[in-house]
């Protein structure tokens, strides 16, 4: 998603080689799919090398997300994003939750981390890697709440929580499509007076699927 607070972001929508159609609407029904489809269609790896060519407003960014453990919170993901050749500018640790309508309500917590250099590339590493809870620090009030729509997810941050003070801001907000194939981020920071003075202006970035979806679990 990025899901999280930054100068820029990432997205997703439509539809593709996943589950059935019959398959998608059973596992609806049942408890915790929202939170479950959200991890599916949030790993893997993605870019945003399309819109940087056709539109030069936008940078070619890479995003890579995979699953770590962290026992004490529940499912969690490595986020790790960076400019196309060039060490990390994002890294995160989201940890996903339940709505308060488990079929089709999720949360993403965003946490910082206490060392991310020592964290870099995580998603290459072949074994999956574990945090301890004193690793991370939350992003408090920057939970992007997300709905299931039947073929995408659409989220956003509340209000003026997400305290950021990069550029001269007061807040940032973050808004979140989340599809199949494309993961579409809008990221902006505000000041105190409610003017952007970060991120995008043109709309949000497009980040595409370069990886094959993993397993519904």
């Amino acid at each position: 998603m990025l899901i999280g607070c930054g100068p820029m972001g990432v997205a997703s929508t439509g539809d593709g080689g996943g589950d059935s159609d019959a398959a998608t609407s059973q596992d609806a029904s049942s408890g915790q799919f929202a939170a479950r489809k959200l991890r599916q269609l949030l790993i893997g790896r993605f870019d945003t090398a399309a819109q940087a060519t056709r539109d030069m407003r936008y940078f070619d960014v890479t995003l890579a997300v995979c699953p770590v453990t962290v026992r004490a919170l529940g499912t969690a993901l490595y986020v790790e994003q960076a400019l196309r050749g060039r060490a990390p500018y994002r890294q995160r640790v989201y940890v996903l939750t339940s709505g308060a309508d488990p079929a089709v309500e999720a949360a993403s917590k965003v946490y910082e981390l206490s060392d991310p250099a020592g964290a870099v590339g995580l998603c290459d590493r072949a074994d999956v890697q574990e945090f301890a809870v004193e690793d991370l620090v939350e992003r408090e009030g920057c939970t992007v709440n997300m709905r299931w729509g039947g073929e995408s997810f659409r989220g956003a941050t509340t209000g003026r929580t997400c305290l950021s003070t990069l550029m001269g801001a007061s807040y940032a907000t973050t808004e979140i499509t989340l599809g199949e194939t494309t993961l579409d981020s809008w990221d902006r920071g505000y000041n105190a007076e409610g003017r952007q003075v970060w991120g995008a202006t043109a709309g949000a970035y497009r980040f595409e699927r370069r990886s094959a979806l993993v397993a519904l679990e």
